[in-house]
């Protein structure tokens, strides 16, 4: 879902169960747009101050307890390299982790192995053109390789149009009260806040940095990127009838249709005198057996 939210520019409307028509082979409702979303931004902008976290020796994260904060006391001491990314990088197949197609591939072509050989004995000339295809496909799959974590933002790739990917600026209340603001500008909405400020709460006091992010869940893209137009779903054939039974009705001429209405309205009339006659043929019968009953 990772990898089609990419390809996906729509707005959000908090109703999570929205169905979306885009271009993914998935059935896309709000809910799976906005949990790829929210993977990808945190991916993206949740950094942290550098040596405020340490990797252990397995190789996971942990906060180091002789962390000193620092903070710059005027624009020209702010540093792109002073911030670090902390989470995993998502590569291109939406994974954090490098997941090898070629296991999965022989996994298809086992399960297809008594169609191979059927089509093997069929065409001797082609025996070895899978086994071929197979050492291709493993030449070619190379892992990609993820950024490490704990890399520094200043590394990061610039926008498009030379754009740097973060912007930092210092929010000065006071030395005292000072703030430092940094955004990403390829998620606009993205902020890290740092604080210098001595009299916050005691809850927040042993952390003076805050990742938020207050936007419409869209990528910065460049203006002439390439958009995916979703096209219609295909016509479904017309039904054929293999035992040539139905027919379908041959529409009337005009002529054909005049007739047919002058006909019934013909009908429709003799109809009417007919009914007509019998109301009279009644009402003679009625007067009939009232005048006897008077006689009597």
């Amino acid at each position: 879902m990772i990898s089609c939210s990419r390809n996906i520019r729509l707005y959000f409307t908090g109703n999570l169960a929205t169905g979306f028509k885009t271009n993914s082979q998935f059935s896309v409702n709000e809910r799976h747009l906005l949990r790829a979303q929210i993977a990808r931004i945190s991916a993206s902008t949740h950094i942290s101050p550098t040596d405020f976290y340490q990797l252990d020796d397995d190789g996971k994260l942990i906060e180091n307890p002789d962390y000193e904060p620092s903070f710059p006391l005027d624009e020209s001491e702010i540093s792109l390299d002073d911030w670090v990314h902390h989470t995993e990088f998502i590569l291109s197949q939406g994974n954090t982790g490098y997941r090898n197609v070629y296991y999965y591939q022989i996994y298809i072509q086992v399960m297809n192995l008594p169609f191979r050989l059927a089509e093997k004995l069929s065409k001797p000339d082609s025996a070895a053109e899978g086994d071929e295809n197979l050492e291709n496909d493993e030449e070619e799959d190379e892992s990609e390789a993820a950024p490490p974590l704990l890399r520094p933002i200043s590394e990061d790739d610039d926008l498009d149009d030379g754009t740097s990917a973060w912007s930092a600026h210092l929010c000065t209340g006071g030395l005292r009260a000072a703030s430092l603001l940094i955004a990403s500008n390829y998620w606009p909405g993205a902020f890290t806040i740092a604080s210098n400020k001595y009299d916050i709460q005691s809850y927040m006091a042993d952390k003076r940095w805050w990742n938020v992010y207050i936007g419409w869940g869209q990528k910065c893209k460049p203006r002439d990127e390439k958009r995916y137009q979703v096209l219609p779903h295909s016509v479904a054939d017309e039904f054929e009838d293999p035992y040539g039974e139905l027919q379908e009705a041959v529409d009337p001429t005009p002529e054909e249709e005049e007739e047919w209405k002058t006909a019934h309205a013909e009908m429709r009339g003799e109809d009417a005198e007919t009914s007509a006659n019998e109301g009279e043929t009644e009402e003679e019968s009625e007067e009939l057996e009232s005048s006897e009953e008077e006689n009597e």
